[in-house]
C-alpha cells in the first residue's frame, strides 16, 4: 500500500490503515469479549440463585413425602 500510493504522505497512509486495523478488527474482538464476559456473569448468578432455591423446594418435596406416606396413598 505505501509502494502503490506514493502520492500520498506515508504517515498519513500508515496511521489511516492502522485505524483501520483496529477499527474493523479489535474493537469488534473486544466488545465480544465485554459481551461474553456479562453473558457468564449473569448465567453464574442465575445458577447460584437456584442453588440457593433448590434446598426449599427438596423440604417441600420431603414434607408432601411425608404426608403421603402418613395417609397411605400410593398416589396411583
Amino acid at each position: 500500500m505505501l509502494v502503490g500510493l506514493w502520492q500520498m504522505d506515508r504517515e498519513d497512509l500508515l496511521a489511516g490503515m492502522l485505524l483501520f486495523r483496529v477499527l474493523y478488527y479489535i474493537a469488534p474482538f473486544v466488545i465480544s469479549v465485554i459481551l461474553l464476559t456479562f453473558r457468564e456473569v449473569m448465567l453464574s448468578a442465575r445458577t447460584k440463585r437456584l442453588r440457593l432455591a433448590a434446598p426449599a423446594r427438596d423440604s417441600e418435596r420431603a414434607r408432601e413425602t411425608a404426608y403421603v406416606r402418613e395417609r397411605g396413598d400410593s398416589g396411583a
